[in-house]
Formats: structure tokens, sequence, C-alpha cells
């Protein structure tokens, strides 16, 4: 079975442009972040923190 969730989520851009699943899905996970600083806005993260869409 696959379960799709779609979500309207802030907008966060990395310094050179690259897509940031990876940082999200290691933060839904409760995983360390690897490569944090290369995002413009490492605060958006906290976004995925404990959100009640993703239990």
């Amino acid at each position: 079975m696959c379960l799709t969730l779609f979500l309207k989520c802030p907008i966060f851009p990395t310094k050179n442009g690259k897509i940031i699943e990876l940082a999200v899905n290691a933060v839904i996970q409760g995983l360390p972040i690897k490569n944090k600083e290369a995002l413009q806005n490492p605060e958006i993260l906290d976004f995925f923190k404990n959100l009640d869409a993703l239990k």
C-alpha cells in the first residue's frame, strides 16, 4: 500500500536552489539533519516537526 499526503507548506529554498526533500524526510523521521547550513531558512524545517497530519 502506498499513501500520499499533500501539504501546503512554506517555501524553503536552499542557497543553491536545490530541493531539500532529504532534510524534510529526516525531520519527519526524527533523524539528524545533514547539511542544514545549505538552507537559507533552516527554521522552516520546524514546520514539519510534530505535524499532526504526519502521525
